[in-house]
């Protein structure tokens, strides 16, 4: 059984954008007859979504700081936060190093 969440109707339909190529007027006018292979996929995607696997394992991908990468059961998926952290760490050390290098030619 699924949770009651509004956001596993958006992961379906990211899904089967993403996996059948389907458009919004194909998933939403029903304009699109699904293979036996489709279905298969759609139940599969439902199954692991009872069982509570994110979406990006289902997809096998995930994104971080602008690059994707593939991701399974073996790895965490990284949060929006950790990418904010990343960026902010970037920043500090990218003002470290100009720091550094003004009190090595202070006529800059």
């Amino acid at each position: 059984m699924l949770p009651n969440d509004s956001g596993i109707s958006k992961e379906l339909i990211f899904f089967l954008k993403d996996r059948l190529g389907l458009s919004d007027t194909s998933i939403f006018l029903d304009e699109y007859n699904l293979s036996n292979k489709e279905e298969n996929l759609i139940k599969e995607f439902i199954d692991l979504k009872s069982q509570g696997f994110p979406l990006d394992y289902i997809l096998q991908n995930t994104s971080f700081y602008k690059d994707d990468f593939y991701v399974d059961r073996r790895v965490l998926v990284p949060r929006p936060e950790t990418e904010l952290l990343a960026c902010s760490i970037l920043i500090i050390t990218i003002s470290i190093e100009r720091l550094w290098f003004l009190q090595i030619r202070p006529d800059l």
